[in-house]
């Protein structure tokens, strides 16, 4: 079976993806939890990389991105920067 890469905005699938998390009973804490380490990703493909939909999304600018991480912190990217002082980060 051949995957097509829809050229949606990546916010849609994360959208679309909690709804499925909702949807098989998953607890709150954990979609929550996806919705913010999947909204940091957002942001840096956004940021970093000047990617808004899926389709120039492939496994080497995740590598990229776990590679950021590792180097400048989980927490180098933010969704609200109210949040930093909010969380202590």
């Amino acid at each position: 079976m051949t995957r097509i890469k829809s050229s949606k905005d990546i916010n849609t699938f994360i959208q679309d993806f909690l709804d499925s998390c909702i949807l098989k009973g998953l607890a709150h804490k954990t979609t929550k939890s996806y919705y913010q380490c999947l909204t940091l990703f957002a942001k840096y493909l956004e940021d970093e990389k000047l990617i808004t939909t899926v389709d120039r999304v492939n496994k080497q600018i995740v590598e990229e991105y776990l590679e950021f991480t590792k180097q400048r912190g989980k927490y180098s990217y933010v969704a609200d920067e109210k949040s930093l002082k909010i969380n202590n980060q």
